[in-house]
């Protein structure tokens, strides 16, 4: 019994670490990044933090502290969501 009950308990944790997702520039607030690159068709954009740190984004990524879901990628913006509240950021050029 008490191997069944750990066996289950070790499933649990096991899947719960699959499905746990990294935020990226988890330190930044959303108007601290930018919007540097789109791909609408790759589904893919580079967001910048205030220190010039790039990293690549995709479709469902969480960024930011304010854990903002990326659930848009086009031409010259990402829309981002949590809960209700969509922000559309637009792509910064020189940046």
């Amino acid at each position: 019994m008490i191997r069944i009950l750990f066996m289950s308990i070790c499933i649990i944790l096991l899947s719960i670490e699959a499905y746990a997702q990294d935020i990226i520039f988890p330190d930044e607030l959303l108007n601290e990044i930018r919007v540097t690159e789109t791909d609408k068709e790759g589904g893919a954009a580079i967001i910048s933090d205030g220190d010039g740190n790039q990293e690549e984004i995709s479709f469902n990524d969480v960024i930011s502290i304010d854990g903002m879901i990326v659930v848009e990628i086009e031409k010259g913006y990402i829309t981002v969501k949590r809960g209700d509240t969509k922000t559309r950021m637009l792509l910064e050029l020189g940046f």
